[in-house]
C-alpha cells in the first residue's frame, strides 16, 4: 500500500484510487489532515458571552482574571475611648476581658468569661459567673468583678446582701480590692483564679 498526497494535502490510498477520492466528491478511505490550528487557544470570539451567577456582567474575555475582594477580610476594633464593649462587624460581639476559672469545688476546671465593666459573682442564673452548684453560697449576687478601662485594671468587691465572706488571697474583702494574675478568689468552698486578658500586653 502506497499513500499519495494531492495537491490540496489529502492522503489515499493509490492502490484503490487513480486519483484523490476526497477531491473528486468521494469520502471512502480518505485520511484528512491534521488541523495546524490544534494546541492553541480557541479566539475569544469563538464562544458567546457568558451570564454569571445572579445576573452578574458577561465575561468579555476568555481566561480573564477578575480582581480578589478584600473588603471581607477587613475587621475594625472599637477603641478603648468607646462606650461599646464590642467588635464592629457584621454582629456584634461582647469582648472577652479576663477570666476566672474555679481551682476548687465540684465545678474545678470550669472558666468563666469576663465581660464588659462588671461582672457579678453569685448563686444564681441570673449572675455573670454564676456557682449555682455551691450551696454553701447564698443566692443573689456575692461579689462583683469590675474592669477599669480609663486606668486597664480590674477590681473586685463584697456586693449584696450575702451571708457569706469573701475572701481574696485568704484575707477578708471589705472594700474594693486590685486584682493581679493568678489572685484567688473565694466563696462558700468554691475557689476562683483570676486572670487578665486586657493588661499592659493588650487591651481593647
Amino acid at each position: 500500500m502506497a499513500m499519495q498526497q494531492c495537491p490540496n494535502g489529502h492522503l489515499y490510498d493509490d492502490s484503490k484510487n487513480n486519483c484523490c477520492p476526497f477531491c473528486n466528491g468521494a469520502s471512502l478511505n480518505v485520511t484528512m489532515p491534521l488541523n495546524p490550528n490544534v494546541g492553541q487557544a480557541p479566539a475569544a470570539d469563538a464562544f458567546p458571552a457568558t451570564v454569571g451567577i445572579n445576573n452578574a456582567p458577561a465575561q468579555q474575555e476568555i481566561g480573564a482574571t477578575q480582581p480578589l475582594d478584600t473588603n471581607f477580610m477587613k475587621t475594625t476594633y472599637v477603641s478603648s475611648d468607646d462606650e461599646a464593649d464590642d467588635v464592629s462587624g457584621e454582629e456584634k460581639v461582647d469582648v472577652v476581658r479576663g477570666w476566672l476559672v474555679c481551682i476548687s469545688g465540684s465545678k474545678k476546671g470550669t472558666d468563666y468569661r469576663l465581660h464588659g465593666e462588671k461582672n457579678t459573682v453569685g448563686r444564681g442564673g441570673e449572675n455573670d459567673v454564676n456557682i449555682s452548684f455551691d450551696s454553701s453560697v447564698s443566692k443573689g449576687v456575692n461579689a462583683i468583678v469590675a474592669y477599669e478601662r480609663k486606668k486597664n485594671k480590674f477590681y473586685v468587691y463584697p456586693e449584696g446582701v450575702s451571708k457569706n465572706n469573701i475572701y481574696v488571697n485568704e484575707e477578708l474583702l471589705m472594700m474594693p480590692v486590685e486584682l493581679k494574675d493568678y489572685d484567688i478568689i473565694e466563696v462558700g468552698s468554691t475557689k476562683l483564679a483570676f486572670r487578665t486578658f486586657c493588661n499592659d500586653l493588650f487591651n481593647w
